[in-house]
């Protein structure tokens, strides 16, 4: 989750710094495209928790061969207990383990390429692909 504070005007903007100072967030003044989704009161000077969407987030978009590049998939709706990873380059298809952590909503791992090439990364659960990516790997 996200966390800003949210003043509905400027005149509240005092307010609303108070409060965002204690909680080390940004303060929004108004509607944006982040919380015109939201139910909540708009008169208030308030801290709202944003959820974010399923995400994949890689380290590096261009590693070299036996560098290890760093990936994370978050997804704050549900359990991510069944969420596997594989990728492809030069051909060949691995599936990768994910680092043991005890937090329901986020998978990370670690992946070494072995040669050059593209590398297409896919996470998927047994409904099919949920997201993919793709990283170049340079040979040194």
């Amino acid at each position: 989750m996200e966390r800003l504070c949210y003043s509905p005007t400027e005149e509240k903007l005092a307010e609303a710094e108070v409060l965002a100072e204690q909680w080390g967030i940004a303060v929004q003044i108004g509607d944006s495209q982040r919380t015109a989704g939201l139910d909540f009161d708009r008169d208030l000077v308030q801290v709202l928790q944003i959820p974010t969407e399923q995400h994949l987030i890689l380290t590096e978009r261009k590693v070299r061969v036996n560098q290890s590049v760093a990936l994370q998939y978050v997804d704050e709706f549900s359990n991510v207990e069944g969420i596997r990873l594989e990728y492809t380059v030069a051909g060949v298809t691995q599936e990768v383990m994910p680092l043991w952590r005890k937090l329901p909503h986020l998978r990370e791992y670690r992946i070494r390429f072995p040669t050059a090439g593209k590398c297409d990364i896919r996470i998927f659960d047994k409904d099919g692909t949920i997201a993919t990516d793709v990283v170049e790997v340079v040979p040194w």
